[in-house]
C-alpha cells in the first residue's frame, strides 16, 4: 500500500492527506502483519518535514521565512545555560585528487541597479552596522557602528586606511585626507604629503615622538641621509645638522660706497635719517623689502617676523670736534642696543665706527639707520655705510 501512496506523491506532489485515514501495511514492512496504520497529521509535499535532530540542535523549521522572491531569514536564540554554541555552521570536505579550486560558500550578485551602498556581507549588532565588504572591493570596519569614526576602510573612500589611486595609499578622517605615500615619477622613488587646515605651534602638520624608555644607546628620531652620509639627525631633543642646508632666509641690506652724501644735523640731538642707500641683497617684496628711495628695509609677511641679527656701520668726515651719533631705529624708535658713535677731529678726518644687535621684528615693521651730532648746523659726509638685516629665529 504504502508504494501506491508515494506514486501518488510522485505524480500528484500537492496531493495532502488530513483527518484519520487507514491504510495497509504490507507484512515484512515496518508496522506489518497485516495491521492498520491511522494518521492525524497533515502533510503536503512542498512543505520541508524537518525532524528532531538533537545532536545538531535542529527541533523545527519555524525558525525560516521565506517571502514571494525567495528571500530567506534564519532567527535562533543561543540559550544552552552551559557550552559553546553556534548559530548557524557550514562543514564540508574536499578531497580531489587532480585540480580544480575549493570554495566554502560564494556569494554572487547580478546587478541590474543598486543607486546605495552595495554591501555583499554585513556584520551587524543589535541592528547596527559594525563592518562591510562592498561589491567594489572595500572592507570598512566602522568605529562601534559609526560610519563618522571609520576605523579603517580598505580598498576606497575618503575615511580611514585607502587607496588614493593606482599608485597611493592614503589616511584619512571625515574631514579629508591627512596623509598621503604617493610612488612618484621614479619607480624607485616615494614621497610623503601631510595635511593640515589649521596648523600652529600646537597642532602641528606632522609630528613625530620617539619614546627611548629603555634604549640602552642614543634613540634617534629622525635620519636624513645622503649619498650615506647623515646630513639631518634628532635625537634626545637635539638636532644635528651636517653639511650644507639651502634656505631662504628672510633677510634685507642698503649700503653706500663711496658716494660722500652729506648728514645735515639741523638741531643737535635730533637724528636725521641716511638717505642715500642702494638696495643690497634682499627676500623681496612679500618677505623683507628694502627701499632706496625710502632708504629702509620693511618686514613684510608673518613669515619673516621674528628674531634678527641686525648691523650698521658707517665710515665719515665732518664738522671739526663733531661728537657723530648714529643708530638703528624701528618704526622711528631709536634701538639703543644697536648704535654707534665717533668723535672727528678735523675736517678731513674719515673716521668709522659699527654696532651688532638682535631686534625682535613685527610684521609691517620699518627699520632705518639715522645720525645726529652735539651742535646745530653738523654735517656728517658718509663715504661707507651698510645696514643689514638677517633673521635669526
Amino acid at each position: 500500500m504504502i508504494r501506491y501512496f508515494l506514486l501518488l506523491l510522485l505524480i500528484f506532489p500537492s496531493l495532502s492527506f488530513s483527518g484519520a485515514s487507514s491504510f495497509g501495511v504490507l507484512p515484512g514492512q515496518p508496522g506489518g502483519g497485516g495491521g492498520d496504520v491511522t494518521s492525524s497529521a497533515s502533510i503536503t509535499a512542498e512543505q520541508p518535514v524537518c525532524g528532531d535532530n538533537g545532536a545538531k540542535g535542529i527541533k523545527d523549521c519555524t525558525h525560516v521565512a521565506v517571502d514571494a522572491d525567495g528571500k530567506e531569514v534564519h532567527t535562533g536564540t543561543l540559550d544552552d545555560a552551559t557550552g559553546n554554541e553556534v548559530a548557524l555552521q557550514l562543514d564540508y570536505t574536499t578531497n580531489k585528487a587532480t585540480s580544480g579550486d575549493d570554495t566554502g560558500l560564494v556569494i554572487n550578485k547580478t546587478d541590474i541597479l543598486s543607486p546605495g551602498t552595495s554591501k555583499l556581507l554585513e556584520f551587524m549588532l543589535g541592528g547596527v552596522s559594525q563592518a562591510y565588504f562592498t561589491d567594489i572591493g572595500s572592507l570598512s570596519l566602522l568605529n562601534n557602528g559609526s560610519a563618522s569614526a571609520l576605523s579603517l576602510m580598505l580598498g576606497g573612500g575618503t575615511k580611514g586606511f585607502y587607496s588614493v589611486n593606482d599608485t597611493s595609499i592614503g589616511v584619512g578622517v571625515a574631514s579629508g585626507l591627512r596623509f598621503q605615500f604617493k610612488q612618484t615619477e621614479f619607480a624607485s622613488a616615494f614621497a610623503a604629503k601631510f595635511r593640515n587646515s589649521n596648523p600652529s605651534d600646537t597642532n602641528p602638520v606632522f609630528t613625530l615622538a620617539a619614546d627611548d624608555t629603555g634604549v640602552g644607546g642614543t634613540a634617534t628620531s629622525v635620519a636624513i641621509i645622503v649619498g650615506g652620509a647623515t646630513v639631518l639627525k634628532a635625537e634626545s631633543g637635539v638636532v644635528d645638522i651636517s653639511g650644507y642646508v639651502s634656505q631662504d632666509v628672510c633677510h634685507g641690506e642698503i649700503y653706500e660706497d663711496g658716494a660722500g652724501s652729506v648728514i645735515t644735523i639741523t638741531t643737535a640731538g635730533t637724528f636725521y635719517p641716511w638717505v642715500t642707500s642702494t638696495v643690497g641683497s634682499e627676500s623681496g617684496n612679500g618677505f623683507v623689502d628694502c627701499d632706496a628711495t625710502t632708504d629702509d628695509c620693511t618686514i613684510e609677511s608673518a613669515t619673516c617676523a621674528g628674531l634678527y641679527r641686525a648691523s650698521g656701520s658707517m665710515s665719515f668726515s665732518g664738522t671739526n670736534g663733531a661728537d657723530v651719533h648714529c643708530a638703528l631705529f624701528v618704526d622711528d624708535v631709536k634701538q639703543d642696543n644697536v648704535s654707534l658713535q665717533r668723535t672727528l677731529g678735523v675736517a678731513a678726518t674719515i673716521g668709522s665706527a659699527s654696532a651688532n644687535g638682535l631686534l625682535n621684528l613685527a610684521n609691517g615693521e620699518v627699520v632705518d639707520f639715522q645720525c645726529t651730532s652735539d651742535d646745530n648746523g653738523d654735517t656728517v659726509t658718509v663715504y661707507h655705510a651698510n645696514m643689514t638685516l638677517v633673521k635669526v629665529n
